[in-house]
């Protein structure tokens, strides 16, 4: 359970996701199915939230390393998610 997600909500997601399979349309023709492991869904309205708790995951995640690891900037500020997006 991260980020205080129940896991039933969590599972319903998850779900969504299980055993997605996508194709490639050229004018009429389609290509063969492959089975999709990562990514979200396009137009899908729970892409957006998807996409942001990871990416804050992850500059959480960098931040944290970056503070750890004692990385700081020429003036001694510490390192913020801010700085990453630069």
């Amino acid at each position: 359970m991260a980020y205080g997600l129940p896991e039933n909500i969590n599972n319903i997601i998850r779900s969504f996701y299980t055993g997605s399979q996508s194709t490639v349309r050229v004018n009429v023709s389609l290509g063969e199915w492959c089975e999709v492991i990562s990514g979200v869904r396009q137009g899908c309205v729970l892409s957006p939230l998807l996409f942001t708790v990871a990416i804050d995951w992850a500059m959480k995640w960098a931040v944290e390393t970056a503070s750890r690891s004692g990385l700081k900037w020429t003036k001694g500020d510490n390192v913020t998610d801010l700085d990453f997006a630069v």
